[in-house]
Formats: structure tokens, C-alpha cells, sequence
């Protein structure tokens, strides 16, 4: 009798056991950035943190971009910069001086682009546009004060603010520092783009990474992530995105929506949709495998939104928001 009631304790207890085990959760799936702890996702899912980390060919890595270039059909919007109100001493304009495109000296009373700066004028008092030439390039630019002096206008394209833009209207090229998260040079990245907005056309944004591991590495998948803007109002309808393999050697200094590099032929990629707001998460698994034949035609990615709905969706390029543009490439 006793050992009948033994062998049912050990049969309730191991019944027990059993269904403890099939209703504990599965591990979390490792599909954004943050959900595991550094070197802990394997195949997919993250590993508890007591157990040892995984091993080098089941991780998954963060790659932030060496160079970013944003061009789009019809320009982009961008932040001004603060403006300087201190008081300002009048310059007496020399009578009778003339003035050349692209000189820095004074100019006479009753000339354009630099009368803030030359004359004393407030810089409140001088708006800021962009006025393009007969053949598309912009050529001369009326460009707020800053805390420096007003920048002039020179014949092969219009500065102002630490922004340039070369080629077609509305072209613009940007460049950043992934290491200082911020603009470098003499050109400016936006804060934001609003992919698919019917305002700046269709957009392409150019990026090149450095690939951190072994050809022969195994990728499993890889993916392009931009963050949503906080607050941003939706989009219309879900925007499709397409990337390419960028063909032809490229810098953000130069590029333009009128000088941009060969892509191969684009390929439908994502969705980003409207709600709700979460990181878009573009699949280039082929093109970052493709890396491994270092292809001397090979020079990065491009993604391309068409400009088709009235607000777009804003994803952040990391100057003040976000993490910014980013590639995770899970090995195994």
C-alpha cells in the first residue's frame, strides 16, 4: 500500500513538472535592437544571461554607417540654425565698388545677396531663398546671418548656413561622422527625412558600412533599421521602399539628385507602415551577402521611396533623435 502511494506522488510530481515546462515561455525573438544583451542572441533568440555567450558565429552585430548622402527630386527641408541678434556696428558701403560672384568685400547700396552683412541690417530682415538658374543649377542664394559672417555665392553653387546643393534644383547631399553622430564638413545632414512625402519627390538615401567580419562568414539575414520620428504624424497609406546595390564609387560631398551613382535595378524591400509607429526594418540579407565577392562594382546601399503621399513617414537620421540609420547582420 505504501509503495502504491509512493509511485503516485512521483507520477503527480512529474506530471507537474511536465506542464510547468510546456507553458514557460519561449525565449524572446531577437528582431530589434536592444532585445538581447550584447553577444547573447543565437539562431534568432535570445539566450538567458546566466548562460555562457554565444558563440561568434551565432551572434548578431550593429553597424553604423561611414557615410550617409539624402538626395531627392525636390529638395529638402532644413532646419535653420540660430540665428545671431547681438547689435551690429553699420559698415558704410564704398561708393562706386562693384562686386564679383563669389567675393567677400562690400557691396554697394541697393545690391542683393549680402546686405545684411554689408550694410548692418538685422539679419531678421533677410529671408532666406534659393533661386536656381535656367539650366537647373542653383546659382545664387540670399542666406540669413549667422553668428559668423554672411556667407557669398559662388558661380558653381549657392552656400548658406553650412548647407550646399550642386546639380539639379532641389538636389541636396549630406554627409556624417558615425562617430560623432553629428555633420561634419561643410555640408549638413537633416535632422529627419519623410520617406514617400509628395513634397520632396522621390528620395534616395546612399550608405556605405564596413563589413567587420570574415568573408567566409555564414550571414543568416541582414537589415537596414531607421527609427521613427516621436510625434510625427502618420502617413496616408503604407510606403513601399526598394533598395539597390550602389554601382558606381560615390562621396556625400559631391553627390546631387542630377549626380548620382549607378544602382542596379531596385527591388521591393519593405513597408513601412503607417501605424503604428516602429522602427522600419528593411531586409538586404542579398546585398550584404553579396559583400563577401568585394565586387570592385560593389560601393553600398541605396534605398529609394517614391514621393506619392502627402506627409510621408519621418524616420530620424540620428543628429538629435534616435539611433539613426544602422545595419544588424546576424551571423551563424
Amino acid at each position: 500500500m505504501r509503495s502504491l502511494s509512493s509511485t503516485a506522488c512521483l507520477a503527480s510530481l512529474l506530471a507537474l513538472v511536465a506542464l510547468g515546462c510546456a507553458a514557460s515561455p519561449d525565449p524572446p525573438v531577437c528582431a530589434g535592437a536592444g532585445t538581447c544583451t550584447p553577444g547573447y542572441c543565437m539562431a534568432g533568440r535570445c539566450r538567458p544571461t546566466t548562460a555562457p555567450l554565444a558563440p561568434p558565429d551565432t551572434q548578431r552585430l550593429m553597424l553604423q554607417p561611414e557615410e550617409i548622402a539624402v538626395v531627392s527630386a525636390r529638395g529638402l527641408v532644413r532646419p535653420e540654425p540660430p540665428l545671431d541678434l547681438s547689435p551690429r556696428p553699420s559698415t558704410p558701403a564704398a561708393s562706386g565698388s562693384s562686386h564679383q560672384r563669389g567675393s567677400t568685400g562690400a557691396r554697394p547700396a541697393g545690391s542683393g545677396a549680402t546686405e545684411g552683412a554689408s550694410t548692418g541690417k538685422d539679419a531678421t530682415d533677410l529671408p532666406s531663398t534659393r533661386i536656381a538658374g535656367a539650366d537647373g543649377d542653383p546659382t545664387a542664394t540670399s542666406a540669413t546671418a549667422t553668428s559668423a559672417t554672411a556667407t557669398s555665392t559662388t558661380a558653381t553653387g549657392a552656400t548658406a548656413t553650412g548647407a550646399t546643393a550642386t546639380g539639379a534644383l532641389g538636389a541636396t547631399a549630406t554627409r556624417v561622422d558615425p562617430n560623432r553622430n553629428a555633420p561634419t564638413g561643410a555640408t549638413r545632414l537633416p535632422e529627419a527625412i519623410a520617406l514617400g512625402a509628395a513634397s520632396t519627390g522621390r528620395t534616395v538615401l546612399l550608405f556605405r558600412f564596413a563589413a567587420t567580419w570574415p568573408d567566409n562568414a555564414d550571414i543568416t539575414s541582414a537589415f537596414l533599421l531607421l527609427d521613427p520620428v516621436e510625434g510625427a504624424p502618420p502617413a496616408a497609406q503604407d510606403i513601399p521602399l526598394e533598395v539597390a546595390r550602389i554601382l558606381d564609387p560615390w562621396s556625400a560631398d559631391t553627390v546631387s539628385w542630377g549626380r548620382q551613382p549607378r544602382l542596379s535595378i531596385p527591388g521591393l524591400a519593405a513597408v513601412a507602415r503607417r501605424l503604428p509607429l516602429s522602427p522600419v526594418r528593411i531586409d538586404v540579407t542579398d546585398l550584404v551577402r553579396a559583400w563577401a565577392a568585394r565586387a570592385r562594382d560593389d560601393h553600398g546601399i541605396a534605398l529609394l521611396a517614391s514621393g506619392d503621399d502627402p506627409v510621408g513617414v519621418a524616420c530620424s537620421l540620428g543628429i538629435t533623435d534616435g539611433l539613426g540609420p544602422r545595419l544588424e547582420v546576424y551571423l551563424r
